[in-house]
């Protein structure tokens, strides 16, 4: 059964190598993910630069407002995630103990306006909207384009398995795609390997491989995905039709309409309320700055309580999608995720309040440390998602073999 299995896998990967169109398109992927490479490691040298400069200077504050921020993260430029909100420099003021994270933000330097619209794809980017859409466009025909030539009752005039076929041909699909991936992954990683200022540790290397195989995991799920229209359509315009129609609402519009649903079921009052709240509290009587502070500090923290609940509830509905999974698995893994902006933000707010109840000390150094999420963190958090990209994959693989083989194959 396996060597049968092996021979149709390999027959189908030789069709989609040999293939012009598939060809060519892994030829503009790897030349994509060059150009995205070098973009966005510049991106990261400059902002890595401006980062260092600025703490060896010892501009931690601006007269008497500290202003903090977390170091760049050189996997950005693998998964951007939050990188560019992470970045921003947090103003804190002595008069307003708390803003929204309890800062106000803004953006350091003045980059040029045009990358804000002309953004660099990062390589989820690239395995998200063309890779994916590549493995739709080899699987769509498998079956119904034998169907349709009049090969598929030839192939099961002997004894041959309906499901070894579905295995083969799912294995064979998913060799031609990882035909085009491989090259992909070698270049980002030969090009990480020969740049030594990002300062990559072992540790790096294993959250590059962890992005790999969630990025195989993601494109998996479309070869399984075509397999299963392919076999419920006898026409491979029919198939063809359904896989684009689900790969723009359900991988993406889903994601876009989970925002919506989560901002009106769990909404949270806009900033101009929350001062308008802490402005009423100077017209209370206060003996100590420090009551009025943690007056301050509790209506910061339902806030923030609120605004982290519509993120995890958003988070739980764009789960659904198999994008949101691998969106915030590859994040995590880079560390430039959700939890990861939390974390800074968790972070500032404890040291200020620190800083505030034993009085800051403006003739010094701010004396703010921060520390990522270990490996080992973003392999707990991460696991849940890897789990449904599998769930996700057995899911279709079982809808196509359920659906050929009560299928009429003349």
């Amino acid at each position: 059964m396996l060597a049968t299995i092996w021979t149709i896998a390999l027959h189908e990967a030789r069709d989609q190598l040999a293939s012009r169109r598939m060809g060519l398109a892994g030829l503009l992927c790897a030349l994509l993910t060059v150009a995205s490479l070098s973009l966005l490691l510049g991106d990261y040298t400059v902002r890595k630069h401006g980062y260092d400069q600025r703490d060896q200077a010892g501009q931690t504050r601006a007269g008497k407002r500290p202003k903090l921020s977390a170091p760049p993260t050189p996997l950005s430029v693998l998964a951007r995630g939050l990188e560019m909100h992470n970045g921003r420099l947090l103003f804190i003021t002595w008069s307003q103990p708390r803003r929204q994270p309890g800062a106000v933000v803004m953006d350091q330097g003045d980059p040029n306006p045009l990358f804000e619209i002309f953004q660099a794809p990062d390589l989820v980017h690239i395995v998200q909207y063309i890779l994916s859409l590549l493995a739709l466009l080899a699987a769509y025909d498998a079956i119904c384009g034998e169907r349709v030539r009049g090969t598929l009752a030839l192939v099961f005039a002997g004894p041959l398995r309906r499901g070894v076929f579905i295995a083969g041909k799912a294995l064979g699909v998913l060799l031609g795609q990882v035909a085009i991936f491989l090259p992909i992954c070698a270049v980002v990683v030969g090009w990480l390997a020969l740049m030594p200022e990002l300062g990559l540790a072992g540790e790096d290397w294993l959250r590059i491989g962890g992005v790999m195989v969630c990025s195989l995991l993601y494109m998996v799920i479309f070869v399984h995905m075509g397999l299963w229209a392919s076999a419920l359509f006898a026409r491979p315009s029919s198939a063809l039709s359904l896989l684009l129609a689900l790969w723009v609402g359900w991988g993406i519009g889903w994601c876009n309409l989970s925002l919506s649903m989560g901002r009106w079921l769990v909404p949270y009052p806009a900033v101009a309320e929350i001062e308008a709240q802490k402005s009423a509290l100077r017209q209370g009587d206060f003996e100590e700055y420090l009551d009025y502070a943690h007056a301050c500090w509790a209506i910061d923290d339902h806030y923030i309580a609120q605004v982290d609940g519509q993120i995890a509830l958003t988070q739980t509905l764009s789960r659904l999608s198999p994008l949101a999974s691998y969106r915030y698995a590859t994040a995590t893994l880079s560390r430039t995720g959700v939890a990861d902006a939390q974390r800074f933000r968790d972070a500032v707010i404890r040291w200020d309040r620190q800083q505030r109840r034993v009085g800051y000390q403006w003739q010094d150094k701010i004396p703010f440390a921060y520390t990522s999420h270990s490996l080992a963190d973003c392999w707990d958090r991460v696991w849940f998602d890897i789990g449904l990209l599998l769930l996700w994959d057995a899911f279709f693989f079982s809808a196509a073999l359920w659906v050929f083989l009560r299928r009429d194959i003349s």
